[in-house]
C-alpha cells in the first residue's frame, strides 16, 4: 500500500513538474526530485547504505560512466535515425535548457538524477522484487517510470523514459549497485543536456 501511495505521489509531482507554470522548470525539477528522494528514504531505509564509505566504489563508478556513455550513443543513433519524427519533441525539451545557465543545469542534474534512481530503482524496483522476479520488477518499474512522463505530452520523452527505465533497471539487476545506476543516469543526462546536446 505504501508503494502504491508513493507512486501516486510521483504521478502528482511529475504533473506539477510538466504542467504547472510556476517558477521555472529547473526549480520545479529540484522540488519534485527532492520529494521523490524523501519518499524513498522514509520508506526504504536500507538504500541509505550506498553512502557508506567503501573501497569497492570504483568498479560501480566505472560501470556507471561506461554505460552512461553507451546509452547516450544509443540515444544519439536513435535520434538521427528517426530525426524527422522526433525533432520537434526534442526541441521542446531542449527549450527548457535555455531557462538557466548550462553550469547550473550541470549541478542540478547531479542531484536530480541521483534522486530519481534512489526512488525508482532503490525504492520502487526493490519493493517490487518482493512480489515479482528481478526482470518483471525491472520492466514494471520502467513502465511506471515512463508513464509518469505522460503529463509532459511529449511522446518521444515517454518512449525514451521507457527505454532508459528498462536499461537502468536491467543494469541495476546485473550490477547489484545503486551507485552504478546513479552514475549511469548522471553521465547520460549530463551528456544529453550539457556536454553533447543532440540538437
Amino acid at each position: 500500500m505504501k508503494l502504491i501511495f508513493s507512486v501516486l505521489i510521483a504521478y502528482a509531482i511529475w504533473f506539477f513538474l510538466f504542467r504547472v507554470e510556476i517558477f521555472n522548470f529547473w526549480i520545479r525539477f529540484l522540488v519534485s526530485s527532492t520529494i521523490l528522494l524523501i519518499i524513498a528514504l522514509l520508506n526504504f531505509k536500507k538504500i541509505i547504505k550506498i553512502y557508506k564509505p567503501n573501497l569497492k566504489f570504483l568498479k560501480p563508478l566505472f560501470i556507471g560512466l561506461l554505460t552512461g556513455c553507451i546509452f547516450y550513443l544509443l540515444l544519439y543513433a536513435g535520434f538521427y535515425t528517426f530525426k524527422e519524427l522526433v525533432y520537434e519533441d526534442a526541441k521542446s525539451v531542449y527549450n527548457l535548457a535555455t531557462e538557466i545557465e548550462p553550469s547550473i543545469i550541470f549541478i542540478i542534474l547531479l542531484f536530480t538524477s541521483s534522486c530519481e534512481e534512489i526512488f525508482w530503482r532503490g525504492y520502487v524496483q526493490n519493493s517490487l522484487l518482493n512480489y515479482y522476479g528481478c526482470y518483471k520488477a525491472a520492466l514494471l518499474t520502467a513502465l511506471i517510470y515512463s508513464s509518469v512522463h505522460v503529463s509532459s505530452l511529449n511522446i518521444s520523452l515517454v518512449f525514451i523514459a521507457l527505454i532508459m527505465g528498462i536499461l537502468w533497471g536491467f543494469l541495476y539487476n546485473w550490477s547489484k549497485s545503486l551507485l552504478a545506476v546513479i552514475t549511469s543516469h548522471i553521465t547520460w543526462t549530463e551528456l544529453v543536456f550539457v556536454i553533447l546536446p543532440l540538437t
